[in-house]
């Protein structure tokens, strides 16, 4: 029986839409409630240039009140302009990548387009979730220097073996949400993302911190009020021994999505294409995205190197970050530094 090919299986419409449907409803961090996706957002990435404003409103919520009688000031309302980048991304594969997924291993399903697209589903959460990893270490340093270091807990240690290391533990945790002040209750229902060291060590303090809910099909596991995502980079070697982990809760709504739909099978920005080389018979898949990923109440403020838009270095810079709202305690995430 002759080998199944990709150009076999090639419907353009049938791949853009289950990827699609794959990235957004596994679980992952570009699932959860943490990203909000609007038509805003939508039409900026479907657009030109390099940035959009984002418009917003200052709080009102603490403004002083005075007395009836006297002369009153109109406080005023303010629009709060945030910055978003528009970041232009790619990621090829040649046929032999993904050979065993066309093929009949046992274990997969036999529908190869199945398998494929989970595969290019998988990747994507992972490119967008390394995208939001350099930017929360882009607004959330380690030091002084991040816009919303204040958002930030911790007193690690960079000689973890030889000094005085801080663990996680769930006071700190409790600090972290404490940090955020009246709007603390904002994080509910949101995201702890952490690296799986950090997820044990919580479990060996208070197994009773965590439980279970069914979603669908799928079992989530939580910790307080918290769905659990780990991401094993999410730590780094201390200067001199052990290890520097960063953790982050972000509260639901606390990043904007946005993104140009893929076109099928046409040369675009955004576009999920296939090539064909008959010369050397190689296939090749290439997933092409133009979207945008922004954490609510940010400005970039940074010169972009690239016309493709800002590079994960350059998104975990503290430099090019800014506060885009009055106070940091008004951007609803937290991070918190540990060495274990």
């Amino acid at each position: 029986m002759a080998a199944t090919t990709i150009s076999d299986l090639w419907e353009p419409q049938v791949w853009v839409q289950g990827l699609n449907e794959r990235v957004r409803t596994d679980p992952s961090l570009i699932g959860s409630p943490v990203f909000v996706q609007n038509d805003l957002l939508d039409q900026a990435a479907s657009g030109g240039g390099l940035t959009i404003n984002v418009p917003g409103y200052r709080d009102l919520s603490e403004d002083a009140e005075t007395n009836q009688g006297g002369t009153i000031s109109l406080g005023a309302h303010g629009d709060i302009m945030n910055i978003a980048a528009i970041m232009n991304r790619e990621k090829g594969w040649g046929v032999e990548a993904l050979a065993t997924a066309i093929s009949n291993t046992p274990g997969r399903t036999q529908d190869p387009v199945a398998n494929i697209l989970s595969q290019l589903a998988t990747n994507r959460r992972f490119r967008n979730q390394t995208t939001l990893m350099n930017i929360l270490r882009g607004i959330i340093s380690e030091g002084s220097g991040g816009a919303l270091s204040a958002n930030a807990v911790g007193a690690f240690d960079e000689d973890a073996v030889g000094g005085t290391p801080e663990l996680i533990d769930s006071d700190l945790i409790t600090d972290a949400v404490a940090v955020m002040g009246d709007l603390g209750d904002s994080l509910q229902g949101g995201i702890l993302y952490a690296h799986s060291n950090i997820i044990a060590a919580l479990r060996k303090l208070d197994e009773n911190d965590f439980h279970y809910v069914s979603r669908g099909s799928l079992t989530i596991t939580m910790f307080r009020e918290l769905q659990i995502i780990t991401d094993r980079r999410l730590a780094r070697p201390g200067q001199t021994s052990g290890s520097v982990y960063d953790t982050y809760i972000l509260a639901p709504g606390s990043f904007g999505y946005g993104a140009k739909p893929q076109g099928l099978d046409v040369i675009d920005v955004a576009s999920l294409q296939r090539s064909m080389d008959k010369e050397k018979n190689v296939t090749g898949i290439y997933d092409r995205t133009r979207q945008i990923i922004h954490p609510d109440g940010m400005k970039w403020t940074g010169e972009l190197s690239d016309d493709a838009g800002p590079t994960n270095a350059e998104l975990a810079d503290a430099a090019n970050w800014a506060l885009g709202v009055s106070t940091a305690d008004r951007v609803p995430l937290v991070g918190i530094f540990t060495n274990g």
